[in-house]
């Protein structure tokens, strides 16, 4: 066998024992990856505008959910651009349409109806590969001020059932500061001040 025989033969060799090793890098890279959530704007259905709800709820679920090195949560100017562009489609469809666009695993997508004072929450979480049930998410709240408290329940909710994440005092938090004294409602405050003062 002449000297370029061996170097070929060599070569293969080689590539096959380097083959499973590299596949075996990378799958490990892929399972290390964190989930991508896209969190759409909740639809607000109610006579005034509160536009500043939709903007609080976005911002204390991405907070919510965020996990450092096992989830994130993409950027909510960009989900708002994808979702923006999607207009033929309504609910699920819809939320599974931009989540593919935006490369996500799962998608979050809800409902805010407002009905006087009290408000209905109709929310729901989706496997964007079809291989967990959707999470579903649904409440009516008495008032506005039950609103944020109810939305960070469905987040350690998904916390716990989605990513098996325990997050430590948060419900006991809210029960116990929903018990304490309550403060007037203020319809301007920022949802992540409302949890954290337990207005009801």
């Amino acid at each position: 066998m002449n000297n370029k025989s061996q170097v070929s033969l060599h070569r293969t060799l080689l590539l096959f024992l380097t083959l499973p090793l590299m596949l075996l890098i990378g799958e490990s890279a892929a399972s290390a990856a964190p989930a991508r959530v896209a969190i759409l704007p909740f639809d607000i259905i109610a006579e005034s505008d509160l536009s500043f709800l939709q903007e609080g709820v976005l911002d204390m679920l991405a907070s919510r959910l965020s996990w450092q090195d096992n989830v994130e949560v993409i950027n909510k100017n960009e989900t708002r651009a994808v979702a923006a562009s999607v207009t033929d489609f309504e609910g699920e469809s819809r939320a599974l349409l931009v989540g593919g666009k935006l490369y996500a695993d799962y998608v979050l997508y809800g409902s805010l109806t407002v009905f006087d004072d009290s408000v209905s929450i109709d929310a729901k979480m989706v496997d964007i590969s079809g291989l967990q049930r959707p999470l579903p998410f649904f409440a009516v709240t008495p008032s506005m001020g039950e609103v944020i408290p109810k939305i960070n329940a469905f987040a350690t909710d998904i916390n716990a059932k989605v990513f098996g994440r325990e997050v430590a005092g948060r419900t006991g938090d809210v029960q116990k500061q929903q018990t304490g004294e309550q403060q007037p409602y203020n319809p301007r405050i920022h949802p992540e001040k409302l949890l954290h003062q337990g207005v009801q």
